[in-house]
């Protein structure tokens, strides 16, 4: 719940479905609350007054989605990043975060005047990147989609989540573009 003007509150409920983007895209405000009441039946009476008491022509239905990890994310001198490449639920709040690592990384990879290297140094430059870069993402991911799933489980937090992978959030927060980069600058030059 959180305060979106002056006299208006908002609440954010994520529901796991088995419809797809589509089919809940279709769903009119009433059936939207009556959804809404069935999936939080279980909740505390103050939960189900509060869905009662909101308007339908006030809830709005939109499908979270991620897609499936890509193995590919160039072809030739072309790259996709952020969103494009790797959309994720946004369970674990790092969609944003992991588009701006792949800008910086890409960023510093073709930092250099571009106009006299050839298409074949721009393609290693951007395949380098995908390899440095993939096992990090795929790792943020699948734990995104993890995180999403576990919605339905009794214990949902991020402390649950942590429990389970203590390293995940070290890695996550230590990352360090500078090294990774130095490091890809070396395998280029070596090429």
């Amino acid at each position: 719940i959180w305060t979106a003007s002056d006299r208006t509150l908002a609440i954010t409920a994520t529901v796991n479905s088995d419809e797809d983007d589509a089919a809940v895209r279709e769903w009119n405000e009433n059936e939207t609350k009556e959804r809404m009441s069935q999936v939080y039946a279980g909740f505390a009476t103050e939960v189900r007054d509060l869905i009662r008491r909101i308007p339908e022509a006030s809830i709005y239905a939109n499908a979270v989605c991620d897609m499936e990890f890509l193995e590919h994310w160039s072809n030739g001198p072309v790259v996709v990043i952020g969103d494009a490449a790797h959309s994720m639920t946004p369970s674990l709040g790092q969609g944003a975060n992991i588009g701006l690592e792949d800008a910086a990384e890409i960023g510093y990879l073709l930092r250099d005047d571009l106009g006299g290297k050839s298409n074949r140094y721009i393609t290693e430059t951007i395949n380098n990147f995908c390899t440095i870069r993939q096992d990090r993402v795929q790792e943020i991911h699948t734990a995104s989609r993890q995180q999403a799933l576990n919605k339905n489980k009794k214990d949902t937090t991020l402390g649950s989540f942590l429990k389970s992978n203590p390293s995940f959030f070290e890695r996550l927060y230590e990352w360090q573009p500078i090294s990774s980069l130095h490091s890809a600058n070396k395998v280029i030059s070596e090429n």
